[in-house]
């Protein structure tokens, strides 16, 4: 099956379509549930306002300059930030999922603990021995 957003392997490691499809709504509940998140696009749009008049002021950049750095960083703020946020809270939310069905997942970096018998992930190092689902 091949699954609408490829950025999310965590998906494949539930068993059912059902089951993906539930995490996937937890997920998202997930980041709506975190009001500081929708408060950051109107802070991030006040912050570049307030940059292009103090650069306007100081006579920092030709217009064009400014243009440019003004894209750049509105591109940084209102995408980039928001989609990489979105993204992480979404695979640490399937992650918490997949522990709770019984699936040994590394919370950090998404190895797949099932065959090892060591404390620590070996991609990230992270320490599992006290997590509530034994890998293996």
């Amino acid at each position: 099956m091949v699954l609408w957003y490829r950025g999310l392997p965590e998906l494949e490691r539930f068993p059912t379509v059902k089951q993906r499809r539930v995490a996937m709504r937890i997920a998202f509940r997930a980041i709506l549930a975190t009001w500081y998140y929708w408060a950051y696009a109107p802070l991030a749009a006040v912050f570049l306002v307030r940059l292009k008049e103090f650069m306007v002021a100081n006579g920092w950049l030709p217009p064009m300059g400014r243009a440019i750095v003004i894209g750049l960083l509105a591109g940084f703020l209102g995408v980039g930030l928001p989609i990489t946020y979105c993204k992480r809270r979404v695979q640490r939310s399937l992650r918490e999922q997949l522990l709770e069905i019984g699936v040994a997942i590394c919370l950090e970096c998404g190895y797949d603990l099932s065959a090892l018998t060591e404390g620590r992930c070996p991609e990230c190092g992270t320490s599992f021995v006290d997590s509530h689902v034994a890998p293996g």
